[in-house]
C-alpha cells in the first residue's frame, strides 16, 4: 500500500503513486510491535504455521481527483 499510494502522511515523496490514496505508515504501532508466532489454521494446513503480524499502514484519505505524484 505504501508503494502504491500517491501520498504518504509526513513524507514528501511517493513511490509508484498509482493509487489515489493517502496512507499513514505503522498506523497500529511501531515495527518493534510486530511479532511472529506459530498457530494452527486447519482450513489451510494440518501443521502449525509461522504467522507474521506486522504493523500495517492504513488509508487516511481516498481522492477521486487526478493528483499526480511529485
Amino acid at each position: 500500500m505504501i508503494l502504491l499510494a500517491k501520498e504518504i502522511e509526513g513524507e514528501d515523496i511517493c513511490h509508484l503513486g498509482v493509487m489515489d490514496i493517502k496512507v499513514k505508515r505503522n498506523a497500529y504501532g511501531s515495527q518493534l510491535d510486530s511479532f511472529v508466532t506459530l498457530d494452527n489454521i486447519y482450513e489451510v494446513c494440518n501443521e502449525p504455521l509461522e504467522l507474521i503480524f506486522i504493523r500495517a499502514p492504513y488509508i487516511v484519505e481516498v481522492s477521486k481527483g487526478n493528483k499526480s505524484c511529485s
